[in-house]
């Protein structure tokens, strides 16, 4: 292998980061990788994002900044693949950063195994400082598409975020992140792993994710997200339709998705309505034996659920318990 051979386009959009994006930029620029092709999407922020962007630009000649009008975080990702040069693709979030060395080893996993995509775990950076490792592995290893599909409806080793993997870029061929929608990337990476006859995990956390009060995860409940429900909705089937097998496993999915809206609505106490809405989904998905099977085997999910199912504050007091 001739190290750092392919070119590899960097899609990073940019919207009101000022205070992120210098970090993500420079651990970018930083790669022990360097056959990069780095690309800031503005998306038409209001902040000086743009400055910093150009100012970066003006540091490494492997930058090129496009300036265009606010179209949302796929609009971006969209803008940027379609000016994009390089035989793999990368996304960063501007809030977020990475590891020195997460497209060498991406690289390396997919050259190793012949692999379309390659993924690494993340780790979760907290408000106070605190980091957690998630979605890795004691080694590398390599899936077929059906096992990787698995992985990702287990909420297991892969997930269905775009920014922690590295894929050829030819997968995106008639492929585009679909626009202003919220956790756009699970509409299409069952396609893409799907499409993929391999995908390599190189077992090590590589990209950092910043929660902040910006976050989908830290906002309160609100319209927008009855888009992830319509999401699973279609894609229960699109597993239905290919993967009937599988069926099991994404009901693991909706489980933690839902249980991620209660956490939102967490954030807006207030808002009883649309707790009563998400437990009535709830119990919908309880009725499925499998899921009463798997939450029998975590002692403090099952408590959590069925304290929910029967009364909130109840269902409080038990989180609190559990959590002690």
């Amino acid at each position: 292998m001739v190290r750092d051979k392919d070119l590899i386009s960097v899609i990073v959009p940019v919207y009101n980061v000022e205070s992120y994006i210098d970090k993500c930029i420079k651990s970018i620029v930083d790669q022990t990788y360097s056959n990069l092709e780095i690309i800031l999407v503005n998306d038409g922020s209001t902040d000086n994002s743009l400055a910093h962007c150009i100012a970066w630009k003006r540091k490494d000649p492997r930058i090129t900044v496009y300036d265009k009008k606010n179209g949302g975080l796929s609009d971006a990702r969209n803008y940027g693949i379609k000016h994009s040069h390089g035989k793999y693709l990368g996304f960063v979030d501007s809030d977020d950063y990475i590891k020195s060395d997460m497209y060498q080893l991406l690289y390396q996993g997919i050259v190793k195994f012949n692999a379309q995509i390659a993924c690494g775990g993340r780790i979760m950076v907290e408000n106070s400082g605190y980091q957690k490792p998630c979605f890795t592995l004691s080694s590398d290893k390599v899936f077929n598409s059906h096992d990787a599909l698995k992985e990702l409806l287990k909420v297991s080793s892969i997930n269905e975020a775009a920014w922690d993997k590295l894929y050829k870029k030819d997968l995106f061929n008639h492929i585009e992140f679909p626009k202003n929608e919220i956790n756009e990337d699970i509409v299409i990476m069952p396609t893409l792993i799907d499409r993929a006859k391999k995908i390599a995990h190189v077992g090590k956390p590589v990209y950092y994710y910043v929660k902040h009060e910006g976050s989908i995860t830290t906002k309160p409940y609100n319209k927008d997200r009855e888009v992830i429900y319509k999401h699973l909705k279609n894609l229960r089937t699109y597993i239905i339709r290919k993967h009937m097998d599988l069926l099991p496993a994404f009901y693991s999915l909706e489980y933690n998705y839902l249980l991620s809206e209660l956490t939102s609505i967490e954030n807006n106490k207030n808002n009883l309505h649309e707790f009563y809405k998400i437990r009535g989904r709830y119990k919908k998905l309880y009725n499925q034996d499998f899921i009463k099977m798997m939450l029998s085997t975590d002692v403090a999910n099952f408590i959590k659920i069925k304290s929910l199912l029967y009364k909130f504050g109840l269902y409080k007091f038990f989180k609190k318990l559990v959590k002690k």
